[in-house]
């Protein structure tokens, strides 16, 4: 059974799948480079969903906002016309962007754009992520291939490439 959420008027129920900057900071560290190998895709591709479904949200809290004018626009000028007041787009817009339900929509429309732009910000981040891997791996097998440890692809000796690195 799932809870009902009480959302005033305007407003939307968002969802932020960023709990906190320590879980951010979990998600893209790597102290085990096997674990960090195996745990990328996943982390990346949920991530991914996460920010697909976020910038969702943000478009249908857009969507929200012109609702919300839209239909608070149709009442007040109808109250208007009824008071025998003169309305103008003008003036019907200011009284708009005053009432509750509007700034809820607003409220919304920023809180879900941030949660947006958080998940593009993580993505990102396991883009780089992705990067350091990558050249952790490198700087490993250099490392092994120094040592003698391990014969790279290329089938240079530890002579040839401590040559190359000392011409740089």
């Amino acid at each position: 059974m799932t809870e009902k959420v009480e959302v005033p008027k305007g407003a939307i129920a968002l969802v932020n799948p960023i709990k906190s900057v320590e879980d951010v900071q979990e998600v893209v560290s790597f102290d085990d480079l096997d674990i960090a190998l195996r745990e990328q895709p996943s982390l990346y591709a949920y991530y991914a969903t996460c920010t697909a479904k976020a910038q969702l949200q943000y478009n249908r809290a857009k969507q929200n906002v012109d609702f919300v004018e839209a239909s608070v626009g149709n009442t007040l000028r109808k109250q208007l016309i009824a008071s025998g007041e003169k309305v103008t787009d003008a003036s019907l817009l200011r009284r708009i962007k005053t009432t509750q339900n509007y700034v809820n929509a607003i409220e919304c429309e920023n809180d879900a754009q941030y949660i947006y732009k958080l998940c593009l910000s993580l993505l990102d981040a396991l883009e780089q992520r992705q990067q350091m891997i990558i050249q952790t791996c490198k700087r490993y097998e250099l490392e092994m291939t120094i040592s003698g440890a391990y014969r790279s692809k290329t089938g240079l000796s530890k002579d040839d490439i401590m040559n190359a690195i000392s011409r740089k």
